[in-house]
């Protein structure tokens, strides 16, 4: 998954239980901090890529604490 132009690119995808998803942090210097309560958080950062290995089923919802207009959601399972 792409960030960019302070979007997520796309906004949902879908994996199967296991699957790990990459965010690839590309808005040049801008901050962003993605978190899905209770399930990850990948911590301040304006570059650099964060994965995640979703164990279980179901559908999280996620967004970026610095910019709450950015949301997304991973479909697992």
């Amino acid at each position: 998954m792409h960030i960019s132009q302070i979007r997520f690119e796309p906004r949902e995808v879908r994996i199967p239980v296991g699957g790990t998803v990459e965010w690839r942090f590309d808005d040049g210097l801008l901050l962003h901090d993605l978190r899905a309560e209770g399930v990850f958080d990948s911590g301040i950062r304006s570059e650099d890529t964060f994965r995640f290995t979703f164990t279980t089923p179901g559908d999280v919802a996620y967004r970026c604490s610095i910019h709450p207009t950015m949301s997304g959601t991973v479909h697992v399972g």
